[in-house]
């Protein structure tokens, strides 16, 4: 949960990814899917909680801690 660029390692790029997608800013071949985490399942909109959602992945909560599904393939 979290790896909004897919590189295997949740870090602080992956929260920043999603802050910028917040403000309209997105990087190229980072997709909305990936950054759409919350509520458990994508809901076609980047908002606070997807950012409050990775940045607890990155204090190492996972999907199956908080009791929600993994959002996408």
């Amino acid at each position: 949960m979290g790896d909004v660029d897919c590189n295997d390692t949740m870090n602080f790029t992956d929260i920043q990814l999603i802050v910028m997608a917040f403000k309209g800013d997105f990087s190229p071949g980072i997709t909305f899917a990936a950054m759409d985490i919350d509520p458990c399942v994508p809901n076609a909109v980047i908002n606070f909680t997807d950012i409050q959602r990775d940045v607890l992945a990155f204090q190492g909560q996972t999907y199956a801690e908080t009791g929600c599904p993994i959002p996408c393939p």
